[in-house]
């Protein structure tokens, strides 16, 4: 029986370690810096100020077919003083315009906007308002933060509820995202809260979560966007 040789086994290690380094890196892009942080036992969670970043939101609305149903969605959120006014290219037509071009698959469906104050941001409080003035987003996408994570906000439940919270929603969640932009999750039982890592510079779609949590069995009380260091 012949044995590999040392060097030929430390090879193969070697060439292994940056095969998952590289696949690593591709999955979850990061600075160099936070392997050494993971190396020397330091926390992995991001922790990068998205200081001059400029955070937006974009709604995708099917039913978005006139300037009339753009004034009702620009009333329904008018409330939400944290997002800047909407913004769409092309804006929709007259309502007598769009009638006569039904068929036009060009019309626009998306809404972008600047949002002003992160702190009071409540991506719950969007979604009921949309849905209050008659319209159901199929995306709302958050993005131009660098590193952030979100807070989810749960009901008050008894253990066995956080746990079936830990067996069941990640799972969930990564059969949603399929690895767009979910980096990792971390539960706090005591503050009732999910803490979701997106990954870096990533396009974050709420509604895919929103649909996690309710296969989960849930209903999120409140959804923030949190940035900086945790503490």
């Amino acid at each position: 029986m012949h044995f590999a040789k040392a060097r030929n086994l430390a090879a193969m290690a070697l060439a292994w370690a940056l095969f998952l380094l590289a696949y690593d890196q591709h999955a979850n892009p990061r600075p160099v810096a936070t392997y050494w942080a993971d190396f020397m036992g330091s926390s992995t969670r991001p922790t990068v100020l998205s200081e001059g970043g400029s955070p937006r939101l974009r709604l995708s609305l099917p039913h978005l077919c006139c300037a009339t149903c753009l004034d009702d969605i620009r009333a329904a959120v008018a409330a939400l003083t944290w997002l800047g006014p909407a913004r769409v290219d092309p804006e929709p037509a007259a309502l007598e315009t769009s009638a006569a071009n039904a068929g036009d698959a060009t019309a626009a469906h998306e809404l972008e906007f600047d949002i002003v104050d992160l702190a009071q941001a409540n991506f719950v409080a969007l979604d009921a308002a949309l849905r209050d003035a008659g319209s159901v987003p199929d995306r709302i996408e958050i993005f131009g933060m660098g590193h952030f994570r979100l807070e989810v906000e749960l009901p008050r439940c008894c253990t066995a509820c956080s746990r079936a919270v830990d067996d069941q929603l990640e799972r969930f969640l990564v059969k949603e995202t399929q690895g767009r932009w979910l980096d990792s999750i971390s539960l706090s039982s005591v503050e009732k809260s999910v803490i979701i890592y997106a990954r870096l510079n990533a396009v974050v779609d709420l509604v895919e979560l929103t649909r996690a949590l309710e296969r989960a069995g849930l209903e999120a009380r409140a959804i923030r966007v949190l940035t900086g260091p945790e503490s």
